[in-house]
């Protein structure tokens, strides 16, 4: 078999030479000083493994590792005499390996590309950081992932995202909330949090480099109190350009790390799944609508909305079909629910529900609608105002019921609370800030 490789960055051609010196299988096909080049000479087929001898620290990571691999291309890292590189896929040789030991790695390299596991999130975890079966269930038993998505428009999405998983965390859930909105994040101003920083941006790139463990996860999620009971956040980007930081192996990988210790991961979303392809310079350059389409892949349940009104009842209808006919590949077990956010009198007349119903079945797509939720315009304001959900401001209102009922037909019946998951003390919380007077036109 030959096995042709770019070398990146051999300087002192040391390693070039080696490989040549052998005449063997494995060959020199180019040598480059632009990692772009790997990739370029990836998807020509050209080669079979890359061989980065110097300056690859820097970009080396699990999204590198995927995307050569989903060329077939194998990774091979030289390195200091002892040190390992945690990043699942990436082969390591010693710095003073000689020219058959680099032969032999390169030839292993691209024996075993197929060995690489799809998600390596949680590979820099030491054993006894990851929660064992016998605590935490069968994987069936794991946490239930939540993705909260509709088209564009504003049909409520982050609304629905922080009351739904406001309400599970009350019912006793151990629950995370996701910002992965790539378009207009908004869930830390929503809630109340001072967003200086994104939790899940930088948790993503810690997965992205092995390095997300249970520490660092602690140190970049927020807490907040709900009521008599906690949330954690994992806050948004902090300017929607920097959206190239949530990508979709990284996040799959968080997902992943998450849906192992807690019992609900809600996702809030962006409005697009179209399948934007990707753009090649040489190289494979992130989507912006990846992060949405790998919350959507990933979810356990999808809670799909639309606004009650003559514009959102039509794009519900078309966002349905997109979802479940297109390029999206739902898990096999994944639940669509579907809800009609914004329901309101002055749009459908007095018999509100009975008629969008009569219209969802007349032009719908043949799935039941799981529910409606009121229009509550006033009481929603003084809520975020408040920097507060509408569970935690208005328990008993009608909104705050509606959003009740979403959450337990999104979790299911037959899941129950995981006890040694629930916050057992309370924990260090985040700031929260109130918008109240904010607009009042009060000098301060």
């Amino acid at each position: 078999m030959n096995i042709p490789v770019v070398v990146y960055a051999d300087h002192a051609n040391r390693f070039i030479s080696d490989i040549e010196a052998q005449r063997g299988e494995v060959s020199v096909a180019r040598h480059v000083h632009d990692i772009s080049e790997v990739y370029g000479l990836g998807q020509t087929g050209i080669v079979r493994a890359a061989l980065l001898v110097s300056d690859f620290q820097e970009f080396l990571s699990a999204s590198f590792v995927a995307q050569l691999k989903d060329v077939d291309v194998a990774v091979v890292a030289v390195c200091d005499p002892g040190e390992e590189i945690e990043i699942s896929g990436v082969h390591c040789i010693s710095s003073l390996a000689e020219p058959d030991e680099v032969i032999q790695a390169i030839s292993y390299a691209v024996a075993h590309i197929d060995d690489i596991p799809a998600s390596s999130a949680t590979h820099a975890l030491e054993p006894e950081d990851t929660l064992s079966a016998s605590e935490s269930g069968t994987d069936d038993d794991r946490g239930c992932v939540i993705t909260v998505w509709g088209s564009g428009g504003a049909p409520g999405r982050t609304t629905v995202s922080t009351n739904l998983a406001t309400s599970l965390a009350q019912q006793g859930y151990s629950v995370v909330l996701v910002d992965a909105d790539t378009y207009g994040p908004s869930v830390a101003i929503s809630l109340g949090l001072i967003d200086e920083y994104s939790g899940l941006s930088q948790v993503c790139h810690l997965a992205d480099h092995a390095e997300l463990d249970e520490e660092n996860y602690e140190n970049l999620k927020s807490t907040i109190a709900v009521g008599n009971t906690y949330l954690d956040v994992l806050s948004g980007l902090t300017r929607p350009d920097r959206w190239a930081e949530i990508r979709e192996k990284p996040l799959a990988d968080v997902l992943t790390f998450l849906k192992a210790r807690y019992d609900a991961v809600v996702i809030d979303t962006g409005f697009s799944v179209e399948a934007d392809e990707e753009l090649s310079f040489d190289g494979v350059a992130p989507r912006r609508n990846g992060a949405t389409l790998t919350a959507i892949e990933m979810a356990d349940a999808v809670v799909l909305i639309g606004a009650a009104d003559v514009v959102g009842f039509p794009r519900l209808v078309r966002a349905y079909e997109e979802l479940t006919r297109s390029h999206v590949e739902l898990l096999p077990q994944a639940e669509v629910f579907v809800w009609l956010n914004k329901v309101r009198s002055e749009i459908t007349g007095g018999r509100s529900e009975e008629e969008l119903e009569r219209a969802w079945q007349r032009f719908g797509p043949g799935q039941e609608l799981n529910g409606f939720v009121p229009y509550a315009r006033a009481e929603l304001d003084k809520a975020i105002s408040a920097g507060k959900t509408m569970i935690e401001f208005s328990p008993g209102h009608e909104l705050s019921t509606a959003f009740e009922k979403m959450a337990q037909t999104a979790i299911g019946k037959e899941r129950k609370p995981n006890a040694h998951q629930q916050h057992e003390t309370s924990p260090t919380q985040s700031t929260r800030f109130s918008l109240r007077g904010t607009f009042s036109g009060k000098k301060r």
